[in-house]
């Protein structure tokens, strides 16, 4: 009920009692009146918003228009009748008008059962009963002042309702047809039951004063009590305060007597007072939350519980206030611990989950779903066989049995199956959930074990590795200490592993190593640097070895060392053989030596007398000794000719030996490189004649190269002596440059490739790649050689390209900064 607008009506002298109580029971239903007209037409607005697609416009708006104008016809009598404050002599009148209201109010929500009924959608249908419904037991308690106020609303609104129910077709409606006309009858009968209460309290106020007197000496029990409870109590009219126990004030930090006259909405934060104000209006009964403010402007959570009260000579509303303080200190302190431990339980790595009792899911976090593949719904209230394998779901009942029998938590292995029919191996762990000393279910928690098996079987793949390498591999923590050795330490060191581990490298020290050694090496590791070199060592045996090692430091994610890995090769035997060559390499270069010495020796012995024999024929073939016959010119020819090939071959010899001992230095000069060739040709050219060789020469003769003259010259004319020698006769030479940034000089002759078999090896000297021309020429197999080991010392080089019935071309480089 709200809070009273009723004035005082005291028992008119010589009137009728009857008449009186009429009068008090108009001004009841009209104060109670305002609530309902505004319920009504929200619920109007909300039922055309639900059905506004379902039903036609035009109804809609006249049922509306229609309700509507009832409603403001019902508030402005609401509105005559408080100001005309009729007597009991217009009681009557006012209630017939009352009861008319009440009776068009429900034919109007009985016609929208007939009118507005939604025939295609249940739900809406639904949605109607219940509004109907709901208003009619509104008006059940706050029409009962007149008694047939509420029948008259309740019977046209939930009977026309009703009837149209029981007329669909289908079990459900006659069902729901029923349900309707028992809920009529029980509302029906409440509504009879609140009148009653109504008219014998009506009847107790008028016609016993001493009930009045008994109620005074129970407001003064009341009082005592309210000063003993708890809670802070006050007493209002309107508002207005007319009552408060001690604990009120105190709560709200004011003095007593300080509240007195003072409007009870003061006492509410100014952002809840409409709330609070519509709470008293209604005349709610029902205790709600809301924020109280003190004296001193502080705020404070606040449970209000009120309700209407006889007072003195009219009716007020009692209001019991209790301070929430601590209470909602307490529920913010359990709320944020929930939220702490949901959101640990959704954003867990691991993957957690409850049953009850039955095994069926009653909460998954996201791990779960991530990893099976399951959306949520798809497994809250399914058996937790859905992801168990066959096989083990007796197991898993045999667990929870075990759990209920009194053991605690378990833990075990096992698969769990995804969505897609994978099997993901987990560490599972499970414990009971009780609940007020009761097991109520089980949660569990599981560890996918997938990438820790991947890290299982990597390691297991290590190992095997680590134990079939031939070298020798061990461990050790950042200490030194041994804690891992492959079988070739053990094979090779013959020691076996329970002998290492738990030992330092120290029991292989040999004592072929300063102790600086040993502190050099452990300094470079313990900085975090890889240590290499060669170390001697002891076996088990006392057998020394020598062993190439290599020490890396193996570093944690702070990047802190935590272990030393150490790989170790047995060289003892490569050392041996490196120790014979390098004997034998000694040898060979003295042999070398004397080789080179020999051969100047030999050439510059060999060179002189070959000069005189050449000088000699010269004055022969010059005709100075006396005339020659064709036959002697001819073998005069043929000396000078091979006496002066082999001078030049001496040369070379000279020149090749000095290069390869490294004791010629090169003169390099700039010079055109047409005048060296023009030099090479007029040397050898007659023997391009002897065989008809036609020479082109493509070469500028501003073109320039920064080189030794004389070793140039040597290459020029091996490369052409070469290509005479396998030109056909009739053939081509060509000596050409090609168009780069770089020197490369060519020269290219027709007739016979080069043998594939020997083109890899024609630059070699320790292989004779030499063969006959195509004039039967020999050869002495050095040239190209010589020529390689000369590009190479001005840092060029020499290549050739063969192709059969095209010939070959030989191509010598010079590098940038060597030509012009």
């Amino acid at each position: 009920m709200s809070d009273s607008v009723l004035t005082d009506t005291a028992q008119p002298p010589g009137k009728d009692i009857s008449r009186s109580m009429l009068a008090e029971q108009v001004k009841l239903a009209y104060s109670q009146i305002g609530f309902g007209l505004l319920a009504t037409m929200f619920c109007a607005i909300v039922y055309m918003t639900v059905v506004w697609d379902d039903v036609p416009f035009a109804r809609l708006l006249i049922w509306f228009t229609a309700l509507t104008a009832l409603t403001f016809i019902r508030s402005l009598s609401s509105t005559i009748f408080f100001r005309q404050k009729p007597g009991a002599e217009g009681a009557f009148r006012w209630s017939v008008i009352f009861n008319a209201s009440a009776f068009l109010s429900g034919l109007l929500w009985g016609m929208a059962g007939v009118f507005l009924f939604p025939d295609n959608f249940i739900g809406h249908q639904v949605f109607l009963i219940l509004l109907v419904a709901g208003l009619s037991a509104g008006t059940a308690s706050t029409y009962t002042a007149i008694k047939w106020a509420a029948p008259l609303f309740i019977l046209p609104s939930m009977g026309i309702l009703t009837i149209k129910v029981f007329t669909i077709n289908g079990d459900i409606y006659q069902e729901m047809g029923a349900v309707m006309v028992l809920y009529i009858f029980a509302i029906l009968g409440s509504a009879g039951r609140i009148n009653r209460a109504t008219m014998n309290t009506l009847s107790l106020r008028f016609e016993n004063v001493d009930l009045i007197v008994e109620l005074e000496k129970t407001n003064k029990k009341f009082r005592q009590l309210s000063e003993a409870t708890f809670e802070g109590v006050l007493v209002h009219d309107k508002g207005e305060i007319l009552f408060t126990n001690n604990v009120l004030p105190e709560m709200f930090g004011y003095k007593a007597g300080e509240m007195a006259g003072l409007n009870a909405l003061d006492f509410v934060a100014p952002e809840h007072r409409d709330f609070a104000k519509d709470k008293m209006l209604s005349g709610a009964e029902e205790p709600y939350e809301t924020s109280g403010i003190r004296k001193d402007g502080s705020k404070i959570p606040v449970e209000i519980h009120g309700k209407p009260v006889p007072y003195e000579d009219r009716i007020v509303r009692m209001v019991a206030i209790r301070d929430l303080t601590k209470r909602k200190e307490s529920e913010t302190a359990l709320k944020e611990s929930e939220e702490r431990y949901r959101d640990l339980f959704e954003n867990a790595n691991d993957l957690y989950y409850t049953t009850d009792l039955e095994g069926k899911f009653t909460s998954v976090n996201m791990a779960i779903l991530d990893t099976l593949g399951y959306r949520r719904e798809e497994l809250l209230g399914r058996h937790y066989s859905i992801v168990t394998p066959p096989e083990l779901i007796e197991k898993a009942r045999e667990m929870t049995q075990r759990k209920l029998d009194g053991e605690k938590r378990t833990r075990y292995e096992l698969e769990i199956i995804g969505k897609d029919g994978r099997k993901i191996p987990v560490e599972l762990s499970t414990k009971l959930i009780i609940k007020d000393g009761e097991p109520v279910g089980v949660q569990g928690a599981a560890r996918d074990m997938t990438e820790r098996k991947k890290a299982e079987d990597a390691l297991k793949i290590l190992k095997n590795a680590l134990d079939q390498t031939s070298e020798m591999v061990f461990i050790t923590d950042s200490e030194g200490v041994i804690e891992y050795v492959n079988r070739a330490m053990e094979k090779i060191t013959g020691y076996s592993s329970k002998e290492l581990i738990g030992r330092t490298p120290r029991i292989f020290k040999s004592g072929a190593h300063e102790s600086e050694f040993y502190a050099n090496m452990w300094g470079a590791i313990k900085a975090g640097n890889i240590w290499s070199d060669q170390i001697i060592n002891r076996n088990k045996f006392g057998e020394l070895a020598t062993e190439e090692m290599t020490i890396s430091p193996i570093k944690d994610n702070k990047d802190d060392i935590t272990h030393f890995v150490s790989i170790k090769r047995d060289i003892s035997e490569r050392k041996r053989s490196e120790e014979k060559l390098k004997k034998a390499k000694e040898k060979a270069e003295e042999a070398t030596k004397l080789k080179d010495k020999f051969v100047s020796l030999v050439a510059h012995d060999l060179k002189t007398p070959f000069n005189s024999i050449l000088g000699f024929l010269a004055l022969l073939r010059g005709g100075k000794t006396g005339s020659l016959n064709p036959s002697q010119n001819e073998i005069v020819d043929r000396a000078l000719i091979g006496g002066e090939k082999l001078v030049l071959l001496i040369d070379d010899l000279l020149d090749l030996s000095l290069l390869q001992s490294g004791k010629l230095t090169l003169r390099q000069i700039p010079f055109y490189i047409i005048g060296v060739i023009d030099d090479v040709i007029e040397e050898i050219g007659y023997l391009a004649e002897c065989k008809n060789i036609k020479i082109e020469i493509e070469v500028s003769k501003e073109k320039k190269v920064y080189a030794d003259m004389k070793l140039f010259h040597g290459v020029i004319r091996n490369l052409m002596s070469n290509a005479i020698k396998f030109c056909d006769k009739g053939g081509l030479i060509r000596i050409f440059t090609l168009n780069d940034s770089d020197t490369t000089i060519a020269v290219s002759n027709t007739g016979v490739e080069v043998d594939p078999r020997i083109l890899d090896n024609l630059f070699k000297h320790e292989i004779k790649t030499t063969t006959r021309g195509t004039g039967g020429e020999e050869g002495t197999g050095f040239g190209l050689p010589f020529c390689h080991d000369v590009m190479k010392a001005h840092g060029g080089s020499i290549r050739v390209e063969s192709q059969k019935a095209e010939g070959s071309a030989f191509y010598v480089y010079f590098p940038s900064g060597q030509s012009d």
